[in-house]
């Protein structure tokens, strides 16, 4: 029970995934539910199990993260230790599930590469929340990544990963109009931080940072910024990217070459918080008249009450032309 109450404790720090609560866990334990029960009655895509085993001193830890929508294994370990580490290894192993989960079902494999950015696994936890709080898109979702930018310097975090969030921080502080700073200074300091990580380290993430730079505030020129996409995605499927790669084709006018980077990023990653994706996508195929594509995508989800609403304009939209 205490392993159990560690690692959700160590999981919900990560602002990024829902985890049930320890009655609800034990309850499912009880009861002997199910993977598809659990699945179906809670909406679990994932679940954690164990076993503990005792000898002596020594004892022996088996953890698997089974995917219940494929009921398959995606990772397992096996962990060997003393009674008296037993803290200590529950926030290891509490630290490599939340890993492997960021790999399995949010980041892909490409994750992996991202991760040996990081020195220690707070650092990566608190990049993690800062992308949580950065895709609320709302002034608390900035402060808190003000916030965050500032306790990574404090933990000497990778030169580079501050110099990206700092970037993607002014840039979302630019268009929500939340920027503390004059704007002419906020800029410059956005060309020299797009500027100086390209020539540091330059990998996908970098490029694509970049090319929204160009695109929003530095040259504004649609043909410097898609320059930039091949690199941004080149041998990549990081959602984030996706998404930006989409949104500039979007915002240039070139929709049929947004449609895929969209469909691509939902695919990765379904749950699109906020219809930011979707509503790009909506918007594209209706420019196309592809309305019947719009229909099929939405389906139901039209009827949810957070529904963005532009999605519920072109709707709206489309009912007018049937009449």
């Amino acid at each position: 029970n205490a392993l159990t109450e560690s690692l959700i404790s160590s999981l919900s720090r990560y602002k990024g995934i829902s985890v049930l609560t320890s009655s609800t866990s034990f309850h499912i334990l009880k009861t002997n539910m199910t993977d598809n029960e659990i699945a179906e009655k809670f909406l679990v895509k994932h679940a954690i199990q164990g076993s503990v085993q005792s000898f002596g001193k020594n004892t022996r830890l088996t953890v698997e993260l089974n995917d219940l929508s494929k009921s398959k294994v995606v990772w397992s370990d096996k962990v060997d230790f003393l009674l008296d580490d037993i803290f200590k290894v529950q926030d290891e192993i509490g630290n490599k599930i939340l890993g492997q989960l960021q790999i399995t079902a949010v980041g892909g494999q490409e994750e992996k590469k991202w991760m040996s950015e990081f020195e220690t696994f707070e650092q990566y936890q608190l990049f993690l929340n800062y992308e949580t709080e950065w895709s609320k898109w709302s002034k608390e979702g900035y402060e808190n990544t003000l916030e965050i930018l500032e306790k990574l310097r404090s933990l000497n975090t990778n030169k580079n990963v501050i110099d990206y969030v700092e970037g993607w921080t002014l840039h979302q502080g630019l268009l929500l109009g939340l920027s503390q700073n004059k704007k002419e200074e906020d800029l410059k300091r956005l060309d020299f931080l797009t500027n100086s990580i390209l020539q540091n380290r330059g990998n996908e993430r970098d490029y694509s940072l970049r090319a929204l730079a160009e695109l929003e505030w530095l040259s504004k020129d649609c043909s410097v910024s898609k320059s930039y996409i091949p690199k941004s995605i080149d041998n990549s499927n990081i959602r984030h990217n996706l998404i930006t790669a989409g949104f500039i084709y979007h915002a240039c006018g070139d929709h049929d070459k947004s449609i895929p980077y969209f469909h691509k990023a939902l695919r990765s990653a379904p749950v699109d918080t906020g219809y930011m994706v979707s509503h790009m996508l909506v918007a594209d195929l209706y420019i196309l008249g592809r309305t019947e594509e719009i229909k099929a995508f939405i389906g139901d989800k039209i009827n949810n009450e957070d529904m963005m609403g532009m999605i519920l304009w072109i709707y709206a939209s489309l009912e007018l032309e049937n009449g």
